[in-house]
């Protein structure tokens, strides 16, 4: 169970996961051994799954991030069943792709991918993801602005 205290141990990592324990338990004004057993349930949980960067891909030279819009068809060409799942690693294996949401609506799934310039772009587009089986169409929007909370 999650506690009003968890949630707010939560909004402290989110911002940094670095900080100390004792840094979070002094801001909260909770004992150190507190919040020391707070993040670990909610680690054993499975609440908190890992800590992670949050990268400066610009400073990285990727100057392009983009949304691929990706229909797929459930059945090949022997009519066997083809899901997200396999197409999900497939798409994953290539260089630049970054994450793959499986979605509702008009299109299937969303790719998330962070490439040098347009050239690479257009080459995991055209060339990477468009000879997958399964895959039957695109549409890839350049991220102009990223807000983050």
């Amino acid at each position: 169970m999650i506690l009003e205290k968890d949630k707010k141990i939560l909004e402290i990592l989110k911002k940094n996961s670095r900080k100390p324990i004792k840094a979070i338990a002094l801001v909260l004004g909770l004992p150190v051994t507190t919040v020391y057993n707070r993040v670990k349930y909610m680690e054993e949980q499975g609440i908190i799954k890992q800590y992670t960067l949050y990268l400066d891909k610009k400073k990285l030279g990727y100057n392009i991030e983009a949304l691929v819009e990706v229909k797929i068809t459930y059945k090949s060409g022997k009519e066997s069943r083809i899901n997200e799942t396999e197409i999900s690693k497939k798409v994953l294996n290539i260089p630049g792709v970054e994450r793959v949401y499986v979605t509702t609506g008009d299109t299937d799934m969303l790719v998330k991918i962070s490439v040098r310039d347009i050239d690479e772009l257009n080459n995991i587009v055209l060339e990477r993801l468009k000879i997958i089986p399964g895959i039957i169409g695109t549409n890839t929007s350049v991220i102009l602005a990223n807000f983050r909370n």
